[in-house]
């Protein structure tokens, strides 16, 4: 039995962003990488910068791990009730179409602009952080926003799909769902093309 939920979860978008930094600056601290000077300087540029601050004791970085961490309460608690009463919740990925992977990243959606963090990385996030097992499982082909492919000049068709997210601890729902949703619609009969430079000896029907 299908329903429809009125749930609603925390805007994790730029907290993720400032999580993964402190990751990458502990993996990096105290590494030999961090002495090479091209290193360092794109770590200034990006991932340490927030953590150098915090390190020193700035308020604005302090006042932000305070928030991520009563987000990820409220995250916890609203799938809590949620699960009550569902085995299994269905969601979309990301809002938007495909775009290159040099850029430029979607500044809008549907003619309005991007304004929250979390309108980038979709439904997504808030399971990275609440531990539910969860996938993305291949719902069809759909032709990618005026996006072409550079070796046939046709329309590129790229994978679109949806997200399926399970009570915590029943990985084995959530993959038997998978598999038999795999079985009786067979999104895989049909693969994207590779959209590359006409000058490349690369064959896309060979890979």
């Amino acid at each position: 039995e299908l329903s429809e939920s009125e749930l609603t979860l925390p805007d994790f978008g730029l907290d993720w962003g400032m999580h993964v930094q402190a990751q990458v600056y502990q993996l990096l601290r105290g590494s030999h990488l961090v002495d090479d000077p091209e290193m360092t300087a794109s770590m200034e540029r990006s991932f340490t910068r927030p953590w150098k601050e915090l390190e020193k004791g700035k308020p604005e970085y302090l006042d932000s791990l305070g928030d991520l961490s009563r987000k990820i309460g409220e995250n916890d608690y609203r799938l809590s009730k949620l699960f009550e009463n569902y085995d299994l919740l269905i969601t979309p990925t990301v809002p938007y179409y495909h775009f290159p992977a040099k850029g430029p990243f979607p500044a809008e959606i549907n003619g309005k602009p991007i304004t929250e963090a979390n309108y980038i990385s979709g439904i997504l996030m808030p399971f990275n952080y609440s531990g539910h097992p969860s996938c993305v499982i291949r719902a069809g082909m759909m032709t990618g926003h005026g996006m072409k492919c550079n070796k046939t000049g046709k329309p590129l068709e790229m994978p679109v799909g949806f997200q399926v997210v399970a009570r915590r601890h029943e990985d084995f729902n959530l993959l038997a769902f998978a598999s038999q949703y795999e079985k009786l619609a067979k999104p895989f009969d049909k693969w994207p093309g590779f959209p590359y430079p006409s000058s490349s000896s690369q064959d896309s029907s060979k890979l």
